[in-house]
């Protein structure tokens, strides 16, 4: 009700004269005093209400703050968790490119060491006719050559050369050693001496040449057995 309203209506409460009117005009106002209570009132419970939704908005706040400091606080480890875990990796590949190349240089120096006491062993063998020891030393021999073929380093490099110093001069001891075979296995088939035929007979296969030994043998059975038949 507007201020004007409010002198309009007191001057005519002042004219009245009738007590009916007068308490008409009495009851329409305490309704509406307790109207405008009424309304007062819910303004109140209004105000508590806005007032609380206002605390716990500030309270909302403070808890968005918290998890946002933890959130920030989360992201750092896991970012710091991230670069340590790949430093690790690297260090960790690192350590794993120097185990390969550490197992390939024992390899390559176990190859060599191998093949050098092959070649000492079978010129040893050699010199003292100890022909069993010798064709195991060249079987030997070939054996490594075919294990660490994957690992054989260029022959322009010292251990290509060394490597390749070392075929030579197996080769020519395989050579002379193979003579001493064929020879002595035709001489012992020809005297008939079946021991010295059966030793020197097993000797083809350790220096890869299985199949002219089976033949060579063969053949110094069928002779023997020609031989006897005749005797019979």
């Amino acid at each position: 009700m507007t201020m004007e309203a409010k002198t309009r209506t007191l001057d005519e409460a002042k004219q009245l004269t009738d007590v009916g009117a007068i308490n008409r005009l009495l009851q329409e106002t305490i309704t509406r005093e307790r109207s405008i209570d009424a309304e007062l009132e819910s303004m109140l419970l209004q105000r508590q209400e806005l007032e609380g939704k206002l605390v716990d908005v500030h309270t909302s706040s403070e808890v968005l703050e918290l998890v946002r400091a933890d959130s920030e606080q989360m992201t750092n480890s896991i970012t710091t968790t991230c670069n340590l875990a790949e430093r690790v990796s690297s260090k960790v590949r690192e350590l794993d490119l120097a185990q390969t190349r550490v197992s390939d240089t024992i390899t390559r120096i176990t190859a060599i060491v191998e093949r050098s006491n092959c070649v000492d062993g079978l010129k040893s063998a050699m010199d003292g006719e100890d022909y069993e020891q010798a064709a195991k030393y060249v079987e030997t021999f070939l054996q490594l050559d075919a294990t660490y073929l994957e690992e054989q380093v260029p022959v322009d490099s010292v251990e290509g050369a060394q490597a390749e110093t070392h075929r030579l001069m197996l080769r020519e001891a395989k050579q002379k050693l193979e003579e001493v075979v064929r020879s002595r296995f035709a001489a012992a088939a020809e005297k008939r001496n079946h021991k010295d035929a059966v030793r020197f007979a097993r000797l083809y296969s350790p220096l890869g040449l299985a199949e002219e030994g089976l033949l060579s043998f063969c053949g110094y059975m069928r002779s023997l057995v020609a031989m006897r038949a005749k005797e019979d």
